[in-house]
């Protein structure tokens, strides 16, 4: 369970601004808190016929919804007619979900469904055309091939036609798009020369019915006067069309009501132990909506089209308005180069979506121990951070809270005394994947397309945040290589001035005490000449671990040249100096011993302890050092020879 006070629902659903989609949003919401539910709506976006890289990263929404921690599931499989999303979304139900799952609208679906019963659902309107209005040449816009809904309609209109014992036309049938499209091929096709004119074309939906009803009036032909043109689903996009269409009205407000009841008695037969394996399949019935497309009197209340039009008309407005904010909001995102700009730029532009109650913005994040480097992440990932959020309109900060993705949101958001309905998205560009959002709206409000364009922003302002943050990883790993000696890792003489200098002046003005030892290694040729220079590289770079592992605050440690080795030390003194040779000398033999190599690592050093003053040098420092350096080694030279 996401939330221990009430049950939450996943609802799966594709597109948004739609009449039945937006019918969903709107019911489902009421329904939740009739019944005491949490709402999760797993949002995607897509259109059929579409072909590119983002259906397949709106498709990993399935991957992402966490299947197993829902109480309950709703899909819309309908909406999905991208090639190959039902089939992912029904995989990813048989493989992750454990719960009750009920289907809206289709027919064909493995599970309890609740629909149109399509099998009558036209009848009416093709009777009251055949036997109120004498119709006979009647044809047949369908949708295109394989739509399920569309052909159950198809079906019945053959039938119908049989029934009343009317000839099918010889171009009685065509496949159109199901959308706003192709109004022009279906009138080429239903009006050839040579053939009988349509006396009614029937058309598979109101989309379809109202571009043939566009087209139509282009060609000079008059509805109903000369064909009359019908449609299916009563949409409430009709103001501005050429005719107000006479069409069939789904109860959709009915079929996302009974299909909360229907999950409801399948989770209490869970919570029982007592599921009954019967599908349970339930119709609706229709209401056939008599307008003037088919001829009959129809008259619009005068306060009707008034309020109508006013509401088209601040529709419009809040476009406009939309429209310039959201342009605003792009480039304030577009300017943001940290998390932070980010969250403070979504708090800042909250005003332009007042229907936005509560805001949580997630990032995808590698987790602990898993091998990868520790941080955001570009692909789907079993950890997130709540990186932003916003409650009630109210700034949340960034609670930066790690979770495991399938919990969706921390704790101490699911803990409300109300149930809550969330919008979830997941963002995305090109290739990657960076988080996801969850949003609130105020009751009764529902996404628009400015949900989707608002997250497309924040998913552009995470790329380049992420690619500024490759450029700046890929500019400080080109910058450590050219101050780092790729053999031992140790800085050369490049990276000890870049990091000793910058505060070089401060400390001779300060006259801090500073200690620079300068390193030989001994008999490094031998070693490459008797065991091979693998040998050789492998004592320098066991001095390199001895080096690396000096424990003096700010030690800077570098390897000048082929053999020579340096390490400046702020703030040592004689006895730290002392100190520290005694340490390099104990951790070396430590090395040589663990090894056990037929060779030693081995160095002679040179101590310079001095007290910096102005207009001393780094050089000055390093050249005394090595000078000293030299002695000593001279000076051992001349002993062994003695002792010879």
């Amino acid at each position: 369970m996401l939330s221990k006070k009430r049950k939450t629902i996943g609802l799966f659903i594709n597109r948004t601004g739609f009449f039945f989609e937006n019918t969903v949003y709107r019911v489902a919401q009421e329904q939740g808190r009739l019944h005491d539910m949490n709402v999760v709506f797993f949002c995607t976006l897509g259109h059929r016929g579409s072909a590119n890289v983002y259906d397949e990263l709106e498709k990993a929404m399935f991957d992402f919804a966490p299947l197993e921690t829902l109480d309950g599931i709703i899909i819309t499989p309908d909406t999905y007619q991208m090639e190959g999303y039902q089939e992912a979304l029904y995989d990813a139900l048989k493989r992750r979900a454990t719960c009750p799952i009920v289907s809206i609208r289709d027919h064909n679906a493995p599970y309890d469904r609740v629909a149109t019963d399509e099998d009558n659902a036209i009848r009416p309107l093709l009777r009251h055309l055949i036997d109120d209005h004498g119709y006979q040449r009647i044809h047949f816009l369908a949708g295109f091939k394989g739509h399920p809904d569309s052909e159950r309609r198809l079906l019945c209109y053959y039938d119908e036609m049989a029934r009343h014992q009317l000839p099918l036309p010889e171009n009685a049938v065509f496949y159109g798009t199901m959308w706003r499209s192709g109004g022009d091929v279906a009138c080429d096709y239903f009006f050839q020369e040579g053939l009988p004119q349509p006396e009614a074309i029937v058309c598979a939906n109101d989309y379809m019915a109202q571009t043939v009803s566009e087209e139509l009036k282009k060609r000079g032909v008059r509805i109903p006067a000369d064909v009359c043109v019908t449609g299916f689903d009563n949409v409430e996009e009709q103001a501005g069309f050429p005719v107000r269409l006479t069409t069939v009205e789904q109860d959709y407000e009915g079929i996302v009501a009974e299909a909360f009841v229907t999950l409801k008695e399948r989770m209490a037969q869970r919570d029982m132990g007592q599921v009954s394996p019967e599908q349970i399949i339930r119709k609706l019935p229709v209401k056939l909506i008599k307008r003037e497309s088919c001829g009959c009197p129809w008259h619009e209340k005068q306060e009707d089209q008034k309020a109508k039009l006013l509401e088209t008309s601040q529709q419009m407005q809040n476009i406009r308005v939309r429209e310039t904010s959201q342009m605003y909001f792009s480039i304030d995102m577009n300017a943001c180069t940290t998390v932070e700009e980010i969250h403070n730029t979504v708090i800042s532009r909250r005003d332009d979506v007042p229907e936005m109650r509560d805001y949580y913005l997630c990032t995808f994040e590698e987790s602990p121990g898993s091998g990868e480097k520790e941080g955001y992440a570009e692909h789907l990932t079993e950890h997130v951070t709540l990186i932003s959020a916003m409650q009630n309109h109210e700034d949340k900060g960034m609670p930066m809270d790690h979770f495991p993705r399938k919990q969706l949101l921390p704790d101490w958001v699911w803990d409300s005394d109300e149930p809550q309905s969330f919008f979830t998205r997941i963002l995305h560009q090109r290739d990657s994947i960076y988080g996801y959002c969850l949003v609130r709206y105020e009751e009764g409000k529902k996404p628009s397309l400015f949900y989707q364009e608002w997250n497309a922003t924040i998913s552009s302002a995470l790329r380049h945040l992420f690619n500024q943050s490759k450029l700046q990883r890929l500019y400080e790993e080109r910058k450590l290589s050219s101050i780092t000696d790729p053999l031992t890792g140790l800085y050369n003489r490049r990276g000890l001035e870049e990091l000793v200098l910058p505060g070089w002046e401060e400390r001779c003005r300060a006259s801090e005490s500073a200690t620079v030892l300068s390193f030989d290694m001994d008999n490094l040729k031998p070693i490459n000449d008797s065991y091979g220079h693998q040998a050789g590289d492998d004592a320098l770079q066991t001095v390199a671990q001895v080096l690396k592992g000096l424990v003096w605050p700010g030690t800077v440690a570098a390897r000048i040249g082929g053999d020579e080795f340096l390490v400046f030390l702020p703030r040592c003194n004689a006895q730290g100096a002392a100190e520290v040779m005694q340490e390099i000398d104990r951790s070396l033999e430590e090395h040589n011993q663990k090894k056990g190599k037929p060779y030693q690592a081995a160095m002679s050093g040179g101590t310079y302890v001095c007290r910096l003053t102005p207009g001393m040098t780094l050089d000055q420092c390093i050249m005394e050092s090595d000078r000293r350096m030299y002695s000593f080694k001279r000076q051992r030279k001349l002993a062994q020879r003695e002792q010879e």
